[in-house]
């Protein structure tokens, strides 16, 4: 299993510290095999500044083959 947390800044000249996006995921992994990788997450991803209660959803699958 896995969480991740990620804040995107404006970092330009008149912006203050003020986080204008928040994304979190959370998911799992499983290896099949020596070679082969699958994972499934769900990121949530909140736009602060432009949008204030503006929210995203998705899924993410994804597979690794290792060589």
């Amino acid at each position: 299993p896995f969480v991740s947390v990620e804040f995107h800044n404006n970092v330009e000249a008149d912006a203050h510290m003020n986080f204008d996006k928040l994304r979190t995921s959370v998911g799992t992994e499983y290896k099949i095999n020596k070679h082969n990788d699958v994972s499934l997450s769900y990121i949530l991803t909140l736009n602060r500044m432009h949008h204030p209660y503006e929210r995203m959803h998705a899924i993410s699958v994804g597979y690794s083959y290792d060589f």
